[in-house]
């Protein structure tokens, strides 16, 4: 006697998607996602260059310039998205990657763009630091 359960082939309920536009707003916080993971790999080399106090003509500078042209392309596709909670969302991983990266003060500038409460709970809570003001915001130069 076989088990009493059929192995079902795997059924979609939608259909394929016929639509060749732009990519909806969630694709492009899925693609700022892979961006900001691929970033985030030259970010963690970015802030222990930072953290073993390397000068400014001293520090190997292909790592720099890989995650900041890759924080650079996660930014401008987060300009366009108009939906605040993908907006939102996308903002959020910029400030993770900010954050390893050492860039306190972009990711705390960052803050200031994330519209909805929960996400910004959510960084509030993995970054406390983020929610005390800048001293360089305070004085001036």
């Amino acid at each position: 006697m076989t088990g009493g359960f059929k192995k079902q082939s795997p059924t979609n309920p939608l259909p394929p998607s016929t639509h060749r536009g732009p990519p909806s707003e969630a694709q492009l916080v899925a693609k700022i996602k892979q961006i900001c993971v691929i970033a985030g790999m030259s970010a963690e080399n970015v802030a222990r260059e930072r953290e073993d106090n390397y000068q400014p003509l001293e520090r190997p500078t292909y790592e720099q310039d890989r995650y900041e042209k890759f924080r650079v392309e996660a930014l401008k596709l987060a300009d366009t998205l108009t939906d605040e909670f993908y907006r939102s969302a996308a903002v959020r991983f910029i400030i993770d990657v900010s954050i390893r990266a050492g860039d306190f003060d972009d990711a705390h500038a960052l803050l200031k763009h994330v519209k909805v409460d929960f996400i910004r709970d959510k960084i509030v809570a993995s970054y406390p630091q983020l929610t005390r003001p800048n001293l360089s915001d305070v004085i001036r130069k």
